[in-house]
């Protein structure tokens, strides 16, 4: 077995006793968290970041600042070397993956779009999504009336219309 990032990946596994995450209000705590990819430099260094629940955060920097680090640990990309990340008083090791995962919505500086339909789009992120769960997940994400208004160059409208390298 290797020892870089990949090998870091690839092992991490929920914890045999690991519970459901519950998410009552939503605060976040990086508490001391150091990570540098099994390497003596880079990652984060003891980052210490409480986030109430409800806030809005961006968090911005130089490449390789650890932005990209701190966003792969709360996903559980990667499990601390040092310190713990709590939801809610949850450490994230004790909870499964699906779960936390379950309750994380991101955007990304970077947009990825299948060449598939819009509804194809938004249920790949829960295929057993009713249609009515759908349209009110792009209302919420305030995309309802925009996604109304596609048509595709083969004249497929609304939520039928293609979007990513082909579609609109």
């Amino acid at each position: 077995m290797g020892s870089g990032p990949c090998h870091l990946l690839m092992n991490l596994s929920d914890a045999p006793d690991a519970q459901h995450l519950k998410v009552p209000s939503g605060k976040i705590d990086f508490d001391q968290i150091s990570f540098a990819y099994g390497r003596d430099v880079g990652g984060v260094d003891d980052i210490s970041l409480l986030i109430a629940a409800g806030e809005k955060v961006g968090v911005v920097g130089a490449s390789g600042a650890g932005k990209s680090t701190l966003v792969s640990i709360l996903l559980r990309l990667y499990d601390t070397e040092k310190g713990s990340v709590r939801i809610d008083g949850q450490d994230l090791r004790n909870v499964t993956q699906e779960s936390l995962r379950h309750h994380i919505g991101m955007v990304t500086q970077e947009t990825a779009l299948f060449n598939r339909s819009a509804r194809d789009n938004i249920l790949y992120g829960r295929a057993t999504a009713s249609a009515a769960e759908l349209v009110d997940a792009a209302k919420q994400a305030e995309a309802h009336d925009f996604i109304l208004q596609l048509q595709d160059h083969q004249g497929r409208q609304g939520y039928e219309a293609h979007l990513g390298e082909q579609g609109c």
